[in-house]
């Protein structure tokens, strides 16, 4: 094999590469490098501008919800009312009464909010899909500015949703699941919420007691004396509920 003219045939080659690598870089076009740069500059604005939004939404996600509009605290209550798709005539009562309380124009409005929770849940595609769209019309809520109006502390909606709850005597799962959703999203610590919902039981238990004691055969005097001890014990239990809402 002629290794010397396999030298310079390569060489030539390489040579002629070389060449027409420069001729092809003679012709090309080059781009302008200020468009480029401004280009670049406007791509990275825009990623800069993406990052900030989504920065935002997050924050917005995170934001303190130590306390929230009674229009959205109404609104979340009628979607824990409804979480088991029945509403019941105690709930219904239940509903009216402590919302009344929460804000004081209540009745003015009332219609138009649950039209607006009931078109949240028009939303819904499959039966199977009820608890996700539920759970979305109450982050819908969440979202809306809570400095709107008259406010509430998270706890105490957390208090009146645990209302309904135990209000209605075949509490469902999902209507608890709801209620636990509500709470992390409130961002409620998890001692606090134990303690309240031990504390819902023991007066829902309480009240059965009171009720059962009216309507044995023993001496009036000794109902009497029963149902102050109950009444002392209720109230007891309360003021505790009070001041866990309050810290």
């Amino acid at each position: 094999m002629d290794l010397k003219g396999l030298g310079k045939g390569l060489k030539d080659s390489l040579q002629n590469t070389v060449d027409s690598v420069k001729n092809m870089a003679n012709e090309v076009e080059l781009p302008d490098l200020k468009e480029v740069g401004e280009k670049t500059s406007e791509s990275l604005k825009n990623l800069l501008k993406k990052d900030e939004k989504d920065q935002a939404e997050q924050e917005e996600v995170t934001a303190d919800l130590s306390y929230v509009s009674t229009r959205t605290a109404i609104k979340i209550i009628y979607f824990q009312m409804i979480a088991d798709t029945e509403v019941n005539e105690t709930e219904q009562e239940t509903l009216d009464l402590i919302c009344s309380q929460l804000d004081e124009e209540y009745q003015s409005f009332k219609e138009q909010l649950f039209a607006e929770c009931k078109a949240s849940m028009d939303k819904l595609i499959d039966p199977e899909d009820y608890y996700d769209v539920l759970v979305e019309g109450a982050e819908e809520a969440l979202r809306a500015p809570q400095n709107n109006g008259s406010i509430i502390s998270s706890k105490l909606l957390v208090w009146d949703m645990m209302s309904i709850v135990y209000s209605d005597k075949n509490c469902t799962e999902i209507e608890k699941r709801f209620l636990k959703h509500i709470v992390r999203r409130l961002n409620i610590d998890k001692a606090i919420f134990l303690e309240m919902e031990s504390s819902m039981r023991t007066i829902m238990d309480i009240d059965k007691e009171t009720e059962w004691v009216k309507t044995t055969n023993k001496p009036y005097l000794t109902i009497e004396a029963i149902i102050k001890e109950l009444e002392n014990r209720r109230n007891i239990i309360m003021q505790s509920v009070i001041d866990l809402i309050e810290l």
